[in-house]
């Protein structure tokens, strides 16, 4: 077991030799983390996998605060389907936390989504662990439990969802949701000016 800052070292490592199965459980994806995917999963290695599952959060909120890229998502979905001579299973739920990256051999659980800011900026932590056969046996175990709380999802599904992303009525909320982030930030680097230099006595508007 190692305790580790997760970086795209970290994750690229575990999907090094040949793996059967791969299980990720991020609530967030950014377009990075997914070319990080697929950079560590070409059509190669895919096609000797017997099983993918990827469990996700799919809501709009998260599309408009740009918390997931969708898009990006969806692409690496509709290639990895595709190549996959085995199971390829999608899984959503809104109350989605749990930031696991596993394959049968390696297992990495940590507080980063696969993005960026989680693998790259962020100050995160992880835990490394080689996962012998008993500790296999009660990982498939927990999964097939915890799996009972999200609802499955097909390829189709999230390229229907993909496509209302797209809409116009999302993307003027999506233009609307910009500009009050950028009035918020405004207020709160002003907020931080006046507590760091209070206005003299003498000028107090600045």
């Amino acid at each position: 077991m190692n305790f580790a800052r997760p970086n795209w070292e970290t994750l690229a490592s575990l999907f090094e030799g040949k793996i059967k199965s791969v299980f990720i459980s991020s609530p967030w994806f950014s377009s990075e983390g997914i070319e990080k995917l697929d950079e560590f999963l070409p059509k190669n290695k895919v096609t000797n996998i017997q099983n993918i599952e990827i469990w996700f959060r799919m809501n709009v909120e998260d599309n408009l605060l740009g918390f997931t890229d969708y898009e990006s998502l969806l692409d690496f979905a509709e290639r990895v389907r595709k190549q996959l001579k085995g199971e390829f299973k999608l899984y959503a739920s809104d109350n989605l936390h749990a930031k696991v990256y596993a394959t049968d051999k390696n297992i990495l659980i940590t507080s980063a989504n696969l993005t960026k800011k989680g693998f790259a900026d962020n100050i995160e932590i992880g835990i490394g662990v080689t996962l012998s056969t008993p500790l296999k046996d009660a990982f498939d175990s927990f999964v097939k439990e915890q799996r009972k709380h999200l609802a499955e999802v097909s390829v189709t599904q999230l390229r229907n969802f993909v496509k209302h992303l797209k809409s116009k009525t999302i993307q003027d909320y999506h233009g609307e949701i910009s500009k009050l982030l950028n009035k918020a930030q405004k207020h709160m680097s002003l907020v931080a000016l006046e507590e760091k230099f209070p206005p003299h006595s003498k000028f107090p508007i600045r």
